[in-house]
């Protein structure tokens, strides 16, 4: 029997944005956990600031310039660098902060380096639990990581409880001193949210925090993604182009490997995750551990293959349906490979595999395990 492999590439991404839950329009609905504070819009947080500057004839200076995708940007009016002032952020629930995005400084570049920018916040909840954060003083993007990596007992590293509430203040400890004027200025801000309209996103930012939400990580304050293992807390794993490859080794024999590759399409806000696993392991329900010699061990193979999409507005993984696979492939790799066959197919005959290279796969009939070294005769290869 011989081999037979077909190269497929993922043609557009087809995930429609959705609308808010049920669910939560029914808390909404009832006030449950309301913070009256956020009463005025029940899903954007509401912004004030301890001072603002007054507006000029060409602009305001107002905190609600903060969340609107826009150059207009926050500036204290209090005298002196703005040590001390402060912007609070209300939600209408309590929530988890994990992470902050910012724009730092004023938002029109000719003007960036004439006004103060922030470098340090002291970010506090109504219970006043608090962190203390660093900013870059860079007019790019930069994300602000409110969960921390802490060694336990045995060494293996652990996270840290985020700060919760519904009412958070972001204090300004430190400035990076304007060239001009003293007033410390913000651009934008957005709470939690790692992919926003209002900031512009690079691919590789955007892969990795594909993965970090997969997963379940962190993403430290060097931008490196941590995942939580099996044995050793969260260990650190490098994702490149969108790939994340991790071999399969133990002591009984057991090997093989596991793959994953995001596939992304930012116009249309749509993310996609593959993940494709083989293992060759001892059978053991036909060991018999009782008998001091055993016979020649028995090895089986397995593979799987899943597909899932990220949906945005519910901000988690979803696993997709065969409609929804097979319209990701230009030619329905089990049609064409049940007529160069000439076998019957159905998905779960196939094995979806990533070539390394961004919105190609390979579909491969019959799943051989020689993808990883196993020699196994029943197969020829070419």
């Amino acid at each position: 029997m011989k081999k037979l492999i077909l190269v497929m590439k993922s043609k557009g991404l087809l995930l429609a944005l959705a609308v808010f839950s049920l669910s939560y329009l029914s808390l909404a609905a009832q006030g449950i956990y309301l913070n009256p504070a956020a009463e005025a819009d029940m899903y954007k947080p509401l912004t004030t600031a301890s001072s603002t500057l007054a507006p000029s004839s060409t602009a305001n200076f107002s905190p609600d310039n903060l969340m609107d995708g826009s150059v207009a940007s926050w500036s204290e009016g209090a005298r002196g660098s703005g040590v001390g002032e402060y912007i609070q952020i209300d939600f209408r629930y309590p929530d988890f902060m994990h992470y902050v995005m910012f724009i730092n400084g004023y938002g029109v570049k000719k003007h960036w380096l004439s006004n103060s920018r922030i470098k340090s916040f002291k970010i506090s909840n109504e219970e006043g639990e608090s962190r203390t954060v660093q900013l870059q003083d860079t007019r790019a993007m930069q994300v602000v990581g409110l969960v921390e990596l802490l060694e336990d007992e045995y060494g293996d590293l652990i996270i840290s409880e985020p700060l919760y509430g519904s009412s958070f203040k972001f204090e300004i400890m430190e400035v990076y001193r304007g060239k001009r004027w003293q007033d410390a200025c913000i651009t934008e801000m957005d709470i939690n949210n790692w992919y926003s309209d209002l900031f512009s996103m690079n691919e590789d930012y955007i892969y990795l925090n594909l993965f970090r939400e997969y997963f379940g990580g962190i993403v430290d304050y060097k931008g490196d993604l941590f995942i939580e293992s099996d044995w050793d807390g969260y260990v650190q794993i490098s994702v490149e182009d969108g790939k994340y490859f991790e071999e399969i080794i133990s002591g009984d024999g057991t090997e093989g490997f596991e793959e994953y590759q995001a596939f992304i399409n930012i116009n249309k806000e749509e993310f996609f995750m593959l993940s494709s696993y083989f293992i060759k392991e001892l059978d053991f329900e036909h060991i018999d551990f009782n008998e001091e010699v055993q016979d020649d061990p028995k090895w089986f193979v397995r593979f799987e293959n899943e597909f899932s999409y990220y949906d945005v507005f519910e901000e988690k993984y979803k696993e997709m349906d065969q409609e929804m696979i097979e319209q990701l492939f230009e030619t329905n790799p089990v049609s064409e490979l049940s007529d160069i066959s000439g076998d019957s197919l159905i998905w779960e005959d196939i094995w979806i595999v990533i070539t390394g290279f961004e919105n190609v796969v390979k579909a491969i009939y019959p799943p051989v395990p020689i993808a990883i070294g196993i020699e196994d005769p029943e197969f020829e290869v070419y």
